[in-house]
Order: C-alpha cells, then structure tokens, then sequence
C-alpha cells in the first residue's frame, strides 16, 4: 500500500512537471503567434499605406499627364509654343498658404512691408483699421486655385473642395499662358516683379493677366461640354460668393481685379484681326502706366508718355525734423481714383483721376512718434484745366476726410494752404498743368513749404 501511495504521488509529480511543461509551451507559442499577427498587422499597415500612395501617386500622375494635355491646347491657342518642358505641382491648400507667405516675406521683408502698409494708410489708399498682410493672406489663399511661381519656373495646382474638374482646368489654362509667356518674353526682365514704380508694374501685370485671361475664355469655349459649363458656372458662382475678397477694402479688391478685368478689355484689342499691331508686339513694347491699360488709344496710336516730377531733395529736411522716409513711388491712374473713391462716388473718382498724366510721391513719419507724419505728391496733368479739376476733387475728398476744417475757397492759380484740423494741415499748389499736394502737421509744414520753394 505505501507502494503504491509512493507510486501515484511519483505519477501526480510528474504529471504536473508535463503540464508545466507544457502550459509553458503553449504560452510560448501563443506570444510568437501574438508576436507573428502583431508583426503581419504592421507589415499589412505598411502594405496599405504603400498602396495608397502608389495610388495617389497613379492618380498624381494622371493629372499631370492631362496637364500636359491642355498644356498642348493652350499653346495652339495662343500661338506660343513651350521652349523647354513645364514642371508641374500639386499642392494642399495649407502648403499654398505657407508658399504664399514665404515668397510676401521674400518679396518685401518685415519691416520694409510695415513701411509699406504705413504708407498706404497716411496716403489715403487704405484705413488704418486694416492688417494688410493678414488680409492679402486670406485673399489669396481664398481666391488662388492656380498658380505659376515667377522664380522656380514652375506650375502649382491647388487641391480644392469646392472646385469641379472644369474649373480647375480652366484656371491651369491661365496659368500655362503665364509660363509660355515668361519663356518667350521673360517677365522679370519685362519688370513684373520691379516694384520701384508700382504704377507701371501695374500695367505690365495687367498686360500679362489680360493675355492670360483671354486665351483661358478661348479654352474654356472651345473644350467646354455642357455638363462643364455648368461646373464652371456653379464654381464662378461659389467663387464670387467668397466673403475675404468681398470684405477687403477698396485698394486691395482694385489691386487684384484690375489686371484680369481691365487687362482683359486692354489686350483684347490687339487680338482683333484689324488691329495693325499683334498682342506679341505689346509684349515686345510693354504698356508703361494704368492709364494706358484704362485708355488703350493712348498706348496706341497716340502713346502718352508719361511726365515723372523730380521730388525735391528733402534729406536735410528729414534729417533735422528727425523724420524718416517710409515709402516713395508713383500712384499713377488707378491709385489716384482709389484714393478719391474710398470717399467720393466712383463717377467722380473716375473723372478726378483720368487725365493724370504722371505723378511722384513720399510718405514720411517721425522717427519717435509715428503719429506725426505726412506726405507730398507732385503730379502732372494732360491740361491745366484737369489739374483744376483733380484739386477741386481733392478738396471735396479732404472736407469729408475732416469735417472740422475751416471754410476754403480753392485758388485756381498760386498756392493755397489750410487747415484741416489741430494737428493737420495742407499744401495745395497748382502752376499750370503741375499739381503739388503736402499733408502734415503744420509745424513739419511751415518747414516742408522751404524745401518746395527751392524745387
């Protein structure tokens, strides 16, 4: 009997050695298996996310292929044929807007671009509640679907929302037009990007979007179905809806259509089968001011050539009034009946600014203070009754600008000063067909009236 009770506890130790065993077996094998699936699921992630960048990489491709496509159809358009291969990009809206940013701050640094803004608001063009760069920002990143950077050489399309097929091709057609252009005229050397007279790089953009614009409305009629002029409708529809371009001020909204709207009427008259000049002959001798692209007839036959003033020498005027200059260049046409137009109705703006026939402007501040401040613009006029004409607008701009100012009748010939309010007093000057304005504190006046006379 002990025997076997010996026995069976020996049977019950070894037992359970074996089911130790092989418990710990089964757990070994259950965390490789767990291991295996674990390491099978990554592999399968990996393989899935592999697939779909393949996929949008197919898909990436496809596009570019038919961007090729339209490509070719634009250039039998517009008779202009690429000279070397374009480069295109697909982009997300947040990399648009970094993009945007970094070629604004590119462009016109920091500091120089608040000495801009600055100026724009002590001239008149915008108010001083407004953030300029925050504004344009959202404009751009709103409006652009399309664009071709200038620098790079190379073509982006946006991804978008709310945009159809239709549309998007429709906006890349205008944005293949700006990279034949460039590589048959060479933009930059045209002065696109030359900022040392905004009033002509004004124009010349006008010349390059109008061009654009009216070779994109040639694709759009002749590759339109009906099912896309009607996504192209619903897009222009959704577009003209966008709240950023319709809630920025005057000179910005101006700024951005001008060249696509009035460039559009400009160039369209040079693709008129009996205009004895060609739209490449406009490239070739590129319009040189807004008033030319407002008024056609006096690019061509009658060229209007601008009247540029020589601003007096002024630096020891800024020096000893402790002043620094902020931003000097040319309002020119356009700018000239944005800043009437941000108070007075458009006729009358349109009618003050249009027989301008050249200008020159500084804007300056303290170099403490920058609410002491100021500005004169010397312009010229195609007749002295036109410079008369601008003044008396003027006034009637400045007398809702500051309702405190005290009664004036405008001296038709001589000088005229005024004013407008305790710490703010204007220059009014006119001799013939020349129109002198200053605008600043009357001390910085009394000072600024010598340097003119010396002019």
């Amino acid at each position: 009997m002990k025997k076997l009770i010996i026995f069976f506890s020996l049977l019950a130790i070894i037992l359970n050695i074996i089911g130790i065993f092989c418990i710990r077996k089964l757990y070994t094998t259950h965390k490789s298996m767990q291991t295996s699936l674990e390491s099978m699921h990554r592999e399968s992630e990996a393989l899935q996310s592999r697939i779909q960048k393949l996929r949008h990489k197919i898909k990436e491709l496809s596009l570019i292929s038919h961007y090729y496509e339209i490509e070719h159809k634009v250039e039998q358009i517009r008779g202009l044929y690429a000279l070397s291969p374009l480069q295109f990009n697909i982009i997300t809206r947040d990399k648009l807007r970094n993009i945007v940013l970094a070629k604004m701050e590119e462009e016109y640094p920091p500091e120089e671009f608040s000495k801009m803004e600055r100026a724009a608001k002590i001239i008149g063009l915008i108010d001083y509640s407004v953030d300029l760069k925050k504004t344009l920002l959202n404009v751009y990143e709103e409006q652009i679907a399309a664009f071709y950077d200038f620098d790079t050489k190379e073509l982006y399309t946006v991804e978008s929302n709310f945009m159809s097929k239709s549309i998007s091709d429709m906006f890349l057609a205008h944005e293949i037009v700006h990279a034949l252009q460039d590589q048959h005229f060479d933009l930059i050397k045209m002065g696109l990007t030359n900022d040392s007279n905004i009033d002509r790089q004004t124009a010349i953009s006008s010349l390059i979007e109008g061009d654009a614009t009216y070779t994109m409305s040639l694709y759009y009629s002749q590759n339109m179905s009906l099912r896309a002029i009607f996504d192209v409708f619903s897009g222009l529809l959704m577009m003209y809806k966008q709240e950023k371009i319709d809630q920025a001020p005057l000179y910005i909204r101006e700024s951005l259509l001008f060249p696509y709207m009035q460039g559009l009427e400009f160039v369209a008259k040079w693709y008129d089968n009996d205009s004895p000049i060609s739209i490449d002959d406009v490239f070739a001798f590129p319009p040189a001011t807004t008033e030319h692209i407002i008024h056609p007839e006096r690019y061509y036959p009658d060229y209007d050539e601008p009247v540029y003033p020589l601003l007096p020498d002024m630096d020891v005027f800024f020096t000893e009034n402790n002043l620094i200059p902020l931003f000097c260049n040319t309002l020119g046409e356009l700018n000239m009946k944005i800043i009437f137009q941000n108070m007075l109705p458009r006729e009358k703006a349109v009618t003050a600014a249009q027989g301008w026939d050249g200008d020159a402007f500084v804007v300056f501040e303290d170099s403490y203070n920058p609410e002491i401040n100021g500005f004169i613009i010397q312009s010229h006029w195609d007749s002295p009754q036109d410079a008369i004409e601008f003044c008396f607008t003027y006034l009637q701009m400045i007398k809702l600008k500051y309702p405190a100012m005290e009664h004036h009748e405008l001296q038709e010939t001589g000088t005229n000063i005024i004013k407008l309010a305790d710490n703010r007093s204007l220059f009014l000057s006119i001799s013939s067909d020349k129109v002198t304005i200053a605008l600043t504190t009357p001390k910085l006046l009394d000072n600024l009236l010598d340097v003119i006379a010396l002019n």
